[in-house]
Order: C-alpha cells, then structure tokens, then sequence
C-alpha cells in the first residue's frame, strides 16, 4: 500500500554489518536503509506487517569476530507516520544455536513466525511470537536437518515450514506439528495461497518447484 520493497543484506568485514534497504516499487530507487551505528549484522528473511507498518527482520550474527558468542533475534522495524523507519526493538530468541533464518506473520492470528535452522545438539524449530507484545509464547520442534524457510496463510494460525524434511504444517496457535510431507533433495522456499491453502516449495538442489493441495483439510 505504501508502494515499498525492503530487502535484508548482510555485510562481513571492516565496517560492515548490513541492513534492510527500503526501495521505490516504482523503479526500485532507494529509498532509505534501515541499520545502527554500530552495524545491522545478521538480518536473513524478513516479513512486512502492512497492518501494523512493521517489517520483522530474523537474524543471526556473532557481535564481535568469529570467536564471539552467537546471537540470535528478531527485530521489529516500524515505520511511523512521517515515512521514516526506525528499530523499535529487537527480541533474543533464546540458545545460540537456535540460528534464526526466516520470519512470517499472521495479522488475523496475531502470531509472528521464526524459522530456526537449530544446530549441534539443538534441534530445527518453529518459534512463535506474540504479534502485539513480541513475546515468545513457545517452540514446536521440526523435523529433518533444518527449518529453512516459512510462510503463513493469514487467519488460520497455521504455519508452513520447509527444510531438509520436507514441508511441515504447524499449528501455531496451539503449537503443535500436525503432519510433514516429504519433498525432493533440499527444500529451501515455501509460498502459501492464502485464498485457497495451496502450497508451493521451491527445491534447491532438483531446481522445481512442487504443489502442494492443503493436506488432510489442514491449513
């Protein structure tokens, strides 16, 4: 509505730490970019609230060099009445090894979701936060090696989530894994059709992209 396009960069190096650039839909010129002084490390996918003028930023990052203990985090960037955007808070998601690498949100719901790829001893994992308070309610384990990617079909509560295992449908409101369908190599991208519950999962590897039809009436 606002005709905008925010894309997250991650930046190593001296001087480095990235953002989210907001761009013209029109014509892609920049627009602004959104970081901090002392650098936006670590944003990976991102969601827009058009609802609320937020945009949820996941992120993972070592604050420091290598050798730095990880964070891992959700930041809520808000864009005000004037146009401008500014960090209104960022949210730790818990363990290290969580990874935060996704984020979609359900307006109707009132929940965001944050996909975490997990790690060492530390399972794959939805995290569900609060849309209003931006408090973490709970986790849902997801299975295989990773959750890559997710997506929400607004109003429903539901989740999808993609990775190593194939496409999980998560009850997100009730927190609690309702069935996963194996898929190709490496499933890497989720798209829901919110009108009809229709998924589509984008595979890395096989280079396709598979229908999913709503499972079992889920979602």
């Amino acid at each position: 509505a606002t005709g905008l396009v925010y894309v997250s960069q991650s930046l190593t190096g001296p001087g480095g730490g990235g953002g989210v650039h907001v761009l013209s839909a029109d014509d892609l010129a920049k627009v602004a970019l959104v970081t901090e002084p002392s650098g936006f490390y670590g944003p990976h996918g991102l969601a827009v609230d058009s609802a609320a003028q937020r945009i949820y930023v996941a992120r993972d990052f070592r604050l420091g060099g290598p050798c730095a203990p990880a964070v891992t985090a959700l930041s809520v960037i808000h864009r005000r009445d004037d146009g401008r955007h500014v960090i209104e808070r960022t949210v730790p998601l818990g363990e290290q090894a969580v990874r935060a690498i996704d984020v979609a949100v359900d307006p109707a719901a009132g929940l965001v979701y944050v996909a975490g790829l997990g790690g060492a001893d530390l399972s794959p994992r939805l995290m569900v936060l609060d849309r209003a308070k931006h408090t973490l309610l709970g986790h849902v384990p997801i299975p295989g090696g990773s959750a890559r990617a997710v997506a929400a079909r607004p109003g429903t509560g539901m989740a999808y989530v993609v990775g190593e295992g194939g496409l999980t449908v998560v009850d997100a409101a009730g927190r609690a894994r309702e069935i996963t369908h194996r898929l190709g190599r490496r499933p890497w991208t989720v798209a829901v059709d919110p009108d009809t519950g229709v998924a589509y999962v984008g595979d890395r590897v096989d280079g396709t992209v598979t229908r999913i039809e709503p499972l079992d009436g889920i979602g």
